[in-house]
């Protein structure tokens, strides 16, 4: 009898050990499929809120204007992040990633409701541009944001470990092809450099799930860190009408993307414990072809621009 339940025992533990591997194996799949949706949701849009509008955009600089400078401190909205979630957790095998995003604290509402539906890319942004000889003008643009913003709103609404910060430098010369003439547009042809770097993440409190009668205890810090290298050409059409100055720009920009996001101190539970960091890399190359549209609003010595993108590539709007 003795023998029996020994045996048992043994066939049991080795029955159960596989399976406890073989769950936190597929829970690491689902956490790294979870990082490649963060990824496919904020790389297209960061290079749109990065590279399309540079704080210039009609062909030519109206008038007897020979300089501007400017500065602003704002967010651009996109599309969400956490768009590939839904409450029937298709796009994953044992994880409940809509659960785990939605139990992430906040002050407001949870992360998931919030986020899906748009997500900001804070800057103080300043740009700067002057003509030159032969009807050439040269932009300049710079846009920060430091942590420090970060963690006070972390604290005003209750994110634990959030991280985000942001760099954002590039230039643009163009060149006037066509002045303009009674009924007949500027016509400009441009070409530029862009360079940006973002960093952002969260920490994951102790979540929990039950899975077959036990308990999954998952917890760690994620982060995502984006760099975008952009070069390209432009050709810009614009038109003054008194103080309102219309424009179109379309875009041609070889793109470079790389994102590196995972899951520090991560460390998931079943049994027996999965401690070791997920990590997720990968690059982008393309040449997406932008359209921005917007004008510009001239009040003598000041101006306001409003300016809107829609990328061909990703059929993303901006």
């Amino acid at each position: 009898m003795v023998k029996k339940v020994v045996v048992f025992v043994v066939l049991l533990f080795l029955f159960l050990v596989p399976l406890t591997a073989q769950d936190l194996s597929t829970i690491r799949s689902d956490v790294s499929s979870m990082i490649e949706g963060i990824s496919d949701d904020m790389l297209p849009h960061f290079h749109h809120a990065t590279a399309a509008v540079d704080g210039f955009g009609p062909a030519a600089m109206a008038g007897e204007k020979t300089w501007y400078l400017g500065f602003t401190l704002g967010s651009t909205f996109y599309p969400g992040v956490f768009t590939f979630v839904d409450k029937e957790n298709s796009q994953f095998d044992l994880l409940n990633v809509y659960n785990l995003v939605d139990s992430l604290p906040t002050a407001v509402t949870s992360i998931h409701k919030t986020f899906s539906e748009f997500f900001p890319y804070p800057a103080i942004r300043l740009v700067g541009g002057t003509k030159l000889p032969a009807d050439f003008f040269l932009t300049v643009h710079s846009s920060y944001w430091p942590q420090l913003f970060s963690d006070l709103l972390a604290d005003a609404f209750s994110v634990e470990g959030l991280r985000f910060s942001s760099i954002n430098a590039g230039f643009r010369l163009q060149k006037v092809l066509i002045e303009e003439s009674g009924a007949m547009p500027s016509l400009a042809l441009g070409g530029g450099y862009t360079f940006a770097y973002l960093d952002a993440g969260f920490a994951i409190p102790e979540y929990t799930q039950n899975i077959s009668g036990t308990d999954l205890v998952l917890s760690g810090n994620l982060y995502s860190t984006l760099m975008i290298h952009s070069a390209g050409l432009d050709l810009t059409v614009s038109k003054e009408f008194g103080a309102f100055v219309p424009f179109l720009r379309t875009l041609a920009w070889y793109r470079y993307s790389s994102f590196t996001g995972g899951i520090e101190d991560y460390v998931a539970t079943i049994s027996s414990t999965d401690n070791e960091d997920i990590k997720v890399e990968r690059a982008v190359y393309n040449v997406p072809v932008i359209f921005v549209a917007g004008t510009d609003f001239d009040f003598g010595g000041y101006a306001l621009e409003l300016a809107g993108t829609f990328d061909t590539s990703e059929l993303v709007f901006g």
